[in-house]
């Protein structure tokens, strides 16, 4: 019999060698892979929106596993790699943003900076974590954000995401002080405390109206503003300008920025909606598992890894076919059941369903990974809709 450690070992052993087989299929995992080897903390990032696609704030304080990037990418094969940033991972991102006015050539940059080209243009540059708080902020200077402690970036080879080189952390430049509290120069200009009062107070230059209306426009935008209370703000300013500037003018600027700010927000916006409780219509309740699984919704079982969320499925879908109480305690109402069980080996599935449960029936509808296209598994229900019938793996 195998002690902890050996088998701890032999665990080990086996996920390297999943992560090798991985790494030859998938180059994104492959770049996910090295950029563990270096300390770095790789997640799966959705491959069209720049949202996670697992709940990845628990690795700002640890790496992912081995095991961990294995089971993210079988399962995302598509998935992008993002990189945590913060003092843990031990890198700060600058995340220059050109179509909102960004400018890197401005700012104070330490040689051996590692950049990215990213898809809109912009430009990521890596640099060590100084140690101290470095927040993750947005807009700290026109058209540049910091994606430091609590922040996260898409990283190459993402496509879209291009560098000249590799990113090697140790030889990664220290963050200069601007980039922790802020105080750096953007295009010549500094923006301490205080900076949008003095600026809107200001008689702006004819040549220097549309660059300022989208500076003050950008800051009211971001803290959430509607686009016509801050063109009435804005107005005051406008006619202070030398020329005035035109309302029509500052109706555009308005505009465009609260465009700009639309889209960000949208592509980094989570896939989750709330309803407040008003707006919802109450409904009798019946259920398929009592007290437990309402019938026609969506009932989520959540908790960590090994620690027996399948077997108590099983059990559910046992109870269910047969009419008998769910844990033999949970009155259950019978009826057919559509099982998708694309973790597990086939081989496990039918040992559980048929040899365990002694489950094969008409009633049962069962699909492992082998059956499943994992990118689109809701596929294999079209015309099966009230024609279930046994998966050859569990016939």
């Amino acid at each position: 019999m195998l002690t902890e450690e050996a088998k701890q070992r032999w665990e080990s052993a086996a996920e390297r060698v999943k992560a090798n087989w991985l790494a030859d299929r998938l180059p994104i995992f492959a770049a996910a892979f090295a950029y563990r080897t270096q300390g770095l903390h790789p997640i799966p990032i959705h491959p069209d929106r720049k949202v996670p696609l697992v709940e990845w704030k628990p690795y700002q304080a640890m790496q992912p596993t081995i095991g961990d990037l294995v089971s993210w990418w079988t399962e995302y094969p598509k998935a992008r790699v993002g990189l945590v940033a913060g003092k843990v991972p031990g890198i700060v991102v600058v995340d220059v943003d050109m179509r909102n006015g960004g400018d890197a050539d401005s700012l104070d940059v330490p040689a051996g900076a590692f950049k990215v080209k990213t898809p809109s243009g912009g430009l990521h540059i890596y640099l060590k974590h100084p140690g101290q708080p470095c927040r993750n902020r947005a807009g700290v200077f026109r058209g540049v954000d910091i994606r430091g402690d609590g922040g996260y970036v898409v990283a190459s080879p993402s496509p879209g995401y291009v560098s000249e080189g590799k990113l090697i952390v140790s030889r990664l430049p220290v963050a200069p002080a601007w980039v922790s509290n802020g105080q750096g120069v953007d295009g010549g200009r500094r923006n301490p405390p205080g900076w949008f009062a003095e600026r809107f107070k200001q008689a702006t230059l004819k040549g220097e109206r549309n660059d300022t209306a989208a500076r003050l426009a950008g800051y009211l935008v971001h803290k959430n503003l509607p686009s016509e209370e801050v063109q009435a703000i804005l107005g005051e300013w406008a006619a202070r300008c030398m020329p005035p500037f035109p309302p029509e003018e500052l109706a555009q600027v308005v505009q465009s920025v609260s465009a700009r700010e639309g889209e960000k927000r949208k592509e980094e916006a989570p896939a989750l909606r709330l309803w407040a409780p008003s707006a919802l219509e109450a409904r009798e309740i019946r259920f398929t598992v009592d007290a437990l699984v309402p019938s026609a919704t969506l009932t989520l079982l959540y908790g960590k890894d090994k620690v027996g969320k399948t077997l108590l499925v099983l059990d559910m879908i046992k109870a269910i076919r047969t009419a008998s109480p769910f844990l033999g305690r949970f009155a259950t109402v019978e009826g057919g059941v559509i099982a998708l069980l694309l973790d597990d080996p086939p081989g496990l599935v039918r040992e559980r369903i048929v040899d365990n449960l002694h489950l094969s029936d008409e009633g049962l509808f069962i699909a492992t990974h082998l059956d499943a296209d994992t990118d689109n598994p809701m596929r294999l229900l079209d015309g099966r809709s009230g024609d279930p019938k046994a998966c050859p793996d569990c016939a």
